[in-house]
Order: structure tokens, then C-alpha cells, then sequence
């Protein structure tokens, strides 16, 4: 084992300075950026004469400006049936609005004023919950500040009034209008109801923030037009920093790939300019040879968070500054020069790369190869079973690495050995310190005090719950109704099955990622991609629906629940059932520090179950599967794993697994299955017996009724709280 990863005499507590070390300034061009590379300079704005909005509601908003005629009225675009809360009536809500220009709102991302958190304000929670407020509070509620778009906090709106109103322990606010606020500028028509003319004043803002420029043109037509220059000429200057081109004459049997401006505003509101090859032009043989690049999956993610509570390591995020291009390139790729940066000497010439460039297809390979190489000389050893996971047995204990291209995690065992590897890294790379854990390849992840790490998928559900435009007042209690024939041939299929397969492509990322509980949902619903009828699309809505209702449950690994090396697994198959025929599906479930780190919910394909023993036979060799993984990947660590019990609720099939007594009765069994055998007779698991009842892969394998489901539910996930004081 390499050692390289020497550790100094431990410093006196009080010198261990946890802040990264400085980096030296960049020294950002102005425009034009050399005497050699002329910019082509900005042309002017359009003349337009900006004059404040009108005196009255809001006259104290002095720095605001629109301009004439241009002010952003909403007009609703969707909308669905509801029932009045008083008259039950049904009545229209809007479910989407649109400002001038057709840019279209379904929800308003939006800072809570009490906790100061983010959170999403959908249209339709706004008139429901206007509706409620009509029909059972009195409408004179005193001013307050209206919810405002991430960036805009100091903009007070006074005319709106506020009210707060608890559902599922989510503070919502009700937008309403000051009476008498009916500008023809602001007001939408007795026809429409009053809360979109509030609405309107934030979405003005959101708007603003939501349309990023598409290429340098829109740039020059920014107000923002400065912000957005300066990033453009930060990421020229990160190219030049980095040695990455030379500018040359294109050679006659050569062609150059052309390149792009991509434009994003961070989540801190940085605005961020990334200068981008057209890869999609590179011929294999000629621009590029190999391109896959490792990452660590999402299971070894949520063993790497398991693994960090269970050896009491704090966990903290790094992201690489322009990361490709660190290294170098290992073919001949010439690209156009920027737009908009064209040399003026020599504005035919072309950039040949020496290093790795965004876009490029082979570049996230040469990144990983390159950081790879700097991780191996620091001292890490790169796991051979997931090539995204690293580790290194420091003298205060296991330091461990998770690389997913250019976001790291690090989970190490004390301040200095974590000061240590930052500054490692900060040596290497142009590195930005995160801090603690928070949001990781769209994960909300969250360590607390006592070492405890929560993990969610609130925030990816939000914005999938609301893109898709499913009714959010809705809490269905089960992902697929039980009593619902999925397999019916009389319900219709969709002419478009663009919605079903986008929704199911959601519903795949959360159930692979975090949400166990709809494995077999999802499962189910992806054997009908290719032709969908509408009970699978009520259905897909619906599971959608009940993630939005569970958002906030997660899984929590303890501390206390066990230590590192204790895994738990369940087996489980159904046999028979309706939405199988004529096959079955199997399903296991790995445990670890109290919660789950690896699922699986599959059909089994390879053979036509004779029985349910058979069936279950087959899922136990699945998970034994799972299990010598799981004990290859911790004893590689020098994690020691003691004997793995596997808990299968049919007796029939642990004594196949045990004996040869019975195998005539599965003579007929594919023979890779019979390696559950092999690892029953080493010792990597022990089969043991647990009533269906309380089998928890039970819930991996069919659709079943509330009771059941909420039970297995309640052993799988934790209700989160996300707020500051948990």
C-alpha cells in the first residue's frame, strides 16, 4: 500500500487553521482582453425611455424600473377544476400563468420570509389556498412582506398582503392584493382572481433571473450585459491560465470544431459563463478514441454516508474549478476561436487545444485520468471495485474520497487530517470549499451534531412535481392503487407518450437514488415506455403525487443503529400475481447503520416460476450476489464484515439453499442461481426466517394496500426536518 500520505506532528489544537489556503487573485482582462486578441466591442443598447412604475402600491420600490407599456400582466394559461370549499361547486383554478412574452409560470421559486429558507410557491397552492382564506378567514389580514425571488430580498412589496397558513408542516403564504389595487396595469379582470395580480410583481423579477441568454447577442441585449462580459472574460482567462491553446493556422486536411458560449446563474446568483467545444462534430479515430469516465454510482454514495456515520467522520464538498482543463489532450483538436473574441491579426486561425476542453468528448476521461493520478500521489487508493471511491487509513482513521468528475466528497476523522487532504487539494487544483455536505449529484444530504446524516430528494421532487402540473393538494397514501388493473387492455393508449416517459424518467432517478418505496412502482410502470395507456399515465401522476405528499421522508443513518461492519439483508419474490405473468419479480434489501444503502425490484426473466419457492430460490441468489459485493468492497477497506444474516419469509426455499436434499425439485433452475449455496456454505450469509409480515423487501416486489404499505414504509424511511434548528 502506497504511503505517500504523510501526516506532520500533530500541531497544538488552537494552530489548526480550518479555512483553505489563499489562492492568488485572477487577474480578469478587461475588454478588449490583449493588444493581439481584439474583442468585438458590445454595440449599444436599444434606446429605451426607463421611468418608474406608478405612484401608489408600489411608489416605495424607487429602484425598480419597467419599460412603458412592457409590464409583465400575467394571463392564465391552464387550469383544472376544482370543488369551492363552501359551495362545492366546481370551479376553475389556474394551474398556469404566463407573463408577456409567453414565458410560463406553474410555480414561483420564492424565500420564505419566517425561516428564510428557499421554497416553491406553485400557482395552484396559491388559489387553493385563497380560496380556503375566502371561505372560512376574515380577508383583512395586516401587511407583510411578500414571498420574493432568491436574490431580490430586499424588495418589500407592501401592497401585498400576507398570510400564513400550516399544511404538511410547510409554512405556505397566500398573496393577496391590497382592495382597491385595480390598475389596469396590474389587475387581470374581474374574470380572474385576485391573487395573480400580486403574482405578477415577483414573476417580473424570476423572469428576469430564468431567461439566460442563449448566445454573446443576447449578451449585448442584457441589462446585465457587464455581469455577464466579466464572466466571459474570467473563463478566457481560466483558458490562458491553464496553457490550454495555441492559436494557429488550421492545417489543410484538418477540420475545427466550432464552439459556443453556455450561460447559468449558480444557486448562490453568480453568473457563470462556459466556453464550450461542439463535440457532437468529432470523428472517433480522429478527434478521440476512448471517452468513458468512472464516477462513484449512488449506491456506493449512500455506503460512503453509512460508512461516514458508522466511523464517526464528518463529511464536507469540494467542487474543481474549471476541472477539464487540468488536463492534457491526447490527440490533435483544433477549434474555432470563441465568438466574440476573435483575434483581430489573425481571425481565421484556430485554436489547437493542449488541454482539455468542455464539450469535448474525451474530456471527462482525461479529467479522471489526470485527478486520479494526483489522488494516487497523495496517498489514496483507488477502490477496484468502484472506481469513484477512495480511501486512505490515516493515523487518526479511515479517511474516504467520493468523485463524481469534478464534485468531491471527503468524510475524514478530525479537523486536522480534513485541513490536511484540503490543502492537498487546494495545492493541485483550483478548488471551491462548499463546507459541510448539503446538496450532492442532486441529493439533499445533511450531517447533524451528533453525526447522524439525513438524506432527501424534497427538492428534486418539488421541481418534478411541479413541471409536470399534477395537482399538489392531492396526498395520495400509496404510490399504485391496489385496486386498479394495470394490465387492463380496455383503458386507451396515448397518442403522445411524451409526458408518460418523461415522468417515468423522474421516477426512475428518485427510486434509484433514494426512495426504495417505489422501486417496485416504477419497476412496474417502465415495462409500459413503449406503449402506455392512460391508466398508466393516472397512475405515473399519481405516484408522483405521493412523492410530492412524502417528500420530506428520507433515509437516516444512525450512529446507534449499528456499527460499521453490520450489514442486514432481505429477500423477497412474489409469484403469480397479476402484473407478473407468466413471470415473477424479486427484490432484495441491504441495510446498513439503520437505513437502506442498496435495493433492487426486477422482473425475473430468465425462466417461468413453477413455484413461489422457485421464485424465491432465485431472489435469494440475487442478494447473495449483493452480499459478497458488499463484503469485497468493506474487507478491500480492511473493514471487517461478519456474517451477513439474510432474511427470507419461505421456509422451503432456505432449506434448498442449505441442502441438496431438495434438489431435484429444482433441477430445472438456471445453474448460476445455485451460488446462493456457495455462499451459505462459506459463511458470507446466514438464511434466516422472518414472517411475511415483517419482511421488508415485501414492499420491492408487489403493489400492496395501505396498512401494509405504510407499515414497511415506516421501518425503510424517516420524516426529516430540514429547517436550521434540527
Amino acid at each position: 500500500m502506497p504511503d505517500a500520505y504523510d501526516f506532520p506532528a500533530s500541531p497544538p489544537a488552537a494552530s489548526i487553521d480550518l479555512h483553505p489556503p489563499a489562492l492568488p487573485p485572477t487577474d480578469v482582462p478587461t475588454l478588449p482582453p490583449s493588444s493581439t486578441a481584439a474583442v468585438i466591442p458590445a454595440p449599444p443598447l436599444p434606446p429605451s425611455q426607463l421611468v418608474p412604475i406608478p405612484s401608489g402600491p408600489l411608489s416605495d420600490v424607487s429602484h425598480t424600473y419597467h419599460s412603458p407599456g412592457t409590464l409583465p400582466v400575467m394571463r392564465i394559461t391552464k387550469r383544472r377544476n376544482v370543488a369551492h370549499p363552501m359551495t362545492n361547486e366546481s370551479i376553475p383554478v389556474a394551474t398556469q400563468v404566463s407573463t408577456r412574452g409567453s414565458h410560463d409560470f406553474n410555480s414561483l421559486s420564492v424565500t420564505n420570509p419566517i425561516t428564510q429558507q428557499p421554497m416553491t410557491a406553485t400557482i395552484e397552492d396559491l388559489y387553493m389556498m385563497k380560496l380556503k382564506a375566502d371561505a372560512g378567514h376574515d380577508p383583512t389580514v395586516p401587511l407583510g412582506k411578500m414571498p420574493l425571488p432568491s436574490g431580490a430580498s430586499s424588495m418589500v412589496l407592501s401592497s401585498a398582503a400576507v398570510m400564513n397558513t400550516t399544511m404538511d408542516d410547510t409554512v405556505h403564504q397566500i398573496l393577496t392584493p391590497l382592495f382597491g389595487d385595480h390598475s389596469p396595469s396590474t389587475f387581470l379582470g374581474d374574470s380572474e382572481h385576485v391573487a395573480l395580480s400580486a403574482i405578477w410583481r415577483a414573476s417580473s423579477f424570476i423572469a428576469k433571473q430564468q431567461l439566460l441568454p442563449s448566445s454573446l447577442q443576447d449578451v449585448y441585449d442584457s441589462d446585465d450585459r457587464k455581469d455577464w462580459l466579466t464572466a466571459c472574460n474570467e473563463e478566457l482567462a481560466a483558458f490562458r491560465s491553464h496553457d490550454t491553446y495555441d492559436l494557429v493556422p488550421l492545417p489543410s486536411d484538418r477540420k475545427a470544431l466550432g464552439s459556443r458560449w453556455v450561460f447559468t446563474v449558480k444557486d448562490s446568483g453568480r453568473k457563470k459563463a462556459r466556453l464550450v467545444a461542439q463535440g457532437f462534430r468529432q470523428k472517433e479515430g480522429i478527434d478521440y478514441t476512448e471517452t468513458f469516465a468512472p464516477v462513484i454510482c449512488y449506491e456506493s454514495c449512500r455506503i460512503f454516508l453509512a460508512l461516514t456515520v458508522a466511523c464517526s467522520l464528518r463529511v464536507y464538498q469540494f467542487d474543481v474549478d474549471t476541472a477539464f482543463l487540468n488536463s492534457k489532450i491526447d490527440t490533435d483538436v483544433y477549434v474555432r476561436q470563441p465568438p466574440g473574441y476573435i483575434n483581430s491579426k489573425h481571425p481565421d486561425w484556430v485554436w489547437k487545444l493542449k488541454g482539455g476542453m468542455y464539450g469535448l468528448k474525451q474530456a471527462p476521461l482525461l479529467w479522471n485520468e489526470h485527478i486520479n493520478a494526483r489522488l494516487l500521489s497523495f496517498g489514496f487508493i483507488r477502490h477496484p471495485g468502484e472506481s469513484g471511491l477512495y480511501f486512505h487509513h490515516a493515523p487518526d482513521g479511515l479517511v474516504l474520497l467520493g468523485l463524481y468528475v469534478d464534485d468531491i466528497l471527503v468524510a475524514a476523522p478530525s479537523p486536522r487530517t480534513l485541513h490536511y487532504v484540503r490543502a492537498k487539494l487546494f495545492a493541485a487544483y483550483s478548488i471551491k470549499d462548499i463546507g459541510p455536505v448539503s446538496k450532492f449529484l442532486g441529493l439533499n444530504i445533511r450531517q447533524l451534531d451528533s453525526g447522524e446524516i439525513h438524506l432527501s430528494l424534497h427538492d428534486y421532487i418539488t421541481s418534478a412535481a411541479v413541471a409536470t402540473g399534477i395537482p399538489l393538494h392531492q396526498s395520495p397514501p400509496t404510490p399504485l392503487s391496489p385496486s386498479t388493473d394495470y394490465q387492463s387492455t380496455e383503458s386507451p393508449l396515448l397518442e403522445n407518450v411524451t409526458e408518460y416517459q418523461s415522468i417515468v424518467g423522474q421516477l426512475i432517478f428518485v427510486a434509484n437514488t433514494g426512495r426504495p418505496d417505489i422501486a417496485f412502482t416504477v419497476s412496474l410502470l417502465a415495462r409500459f415506455l413503449k406503449n402506455p395507456r392512460a391508466v398508466h399515465l393516472s397512475g405515473a401522476r399519481r405516484t408522483l403525487g405521493y412523492l410530492y405528499a412524502t417528500r420530506y421522508q428520507g433515509l437516516a443513518y444512525r450512529k446507534d443503529a449499528a456499527d460499521s461492519s453490520s450489514i442486514t439483508m432481505f429477500s423477497d419474490a412474489s409469484h403469480g400475481s397479476a402484473v407478473d405473468m407468466p413471470h415473477s419479480t424479486g427484490g432484495y434489501l441491504t441495510l446498513m447503520t439503520g437505513a437502506p444503502v442498496t435495493w433492487s425490484s426486477k422482473k425475473i426473466k430468465s425462466a417461468v416460476n413453477l413455484s413461489s419457492t422457485e421464485a424465491e430460490y432465485i431472489a435469494l441468489s440475487e442478494a447473495s450476489k449483493e452480499a459478497i459485493w458488499l463484503k469485497n468492497l468493506l474487507e478491500y477497506m480492511k473493514i471487517s464484515v461478519p456474517k451477513t444474516p439474510l432474511w427470507v419469509d419461505n421456509a422451503p426455499a432456505i432449506d434448498l439453499a442449505k441442502t441438496l436434499k431438495f434438489a431435484t425439485s429444482v433441477k430445472q433452475v438456471d445453474l448460476r442461481y445455485h451460488m446462493v449455496r456457495d455462499t451459505v456454505k462459506k459463511g458470507i450469509v446466514e438464511l434466516r426466517f422472518v414472517p411475511t409480515k415483517e419482511q421488508a423487501a415485501d414492499i420491492l416486489t408487489k403493489i400492496l394496500p395501505r396498512p401494509t404499505f405504510s407499515y414497511l414504509c415506516e421501518k425503510l424511511l424517516t420524516m426529516l426536518s430540514w429547517t436550521n434548528d434540527s
